[in-house]
């Protein structure tokens, strides 16, 4: 099959074109190194949100305080 694409695709090409790669990408979940300090640092942020939220509103915080986090970029 993947001979069969590559085929396909040659036909396709103008003159002084090149096929680099034809096939199909690795399939399931892909952690990079970088995922080891991101992910745990995500979830904390979030949950730190989320409490921060429910926090605000519980509180009738004013408007600023319950969006806050919306707000800054």
């Amino acid at each position: 099959m993947e001979n069969e694409a590559k085929q396909l695709i040659l036909r396709e090409l103008d003159a002084g074109e090149r096929l680099l790669w034809a096939g199909q990408p690795r399939r399931g979940i892909c952690f990079r190194g970088g995922d080891i300090y991101m992910i745990p640092f995500s979830l904390i942020w979030a949950s730190f949100s989320i409490f921060w939220e429910i926090l605000a509103f519980r509180e009738n915080a004013p408007l600023f305080f319950v969006f806050g986090e919306f707000l800054s970029f």
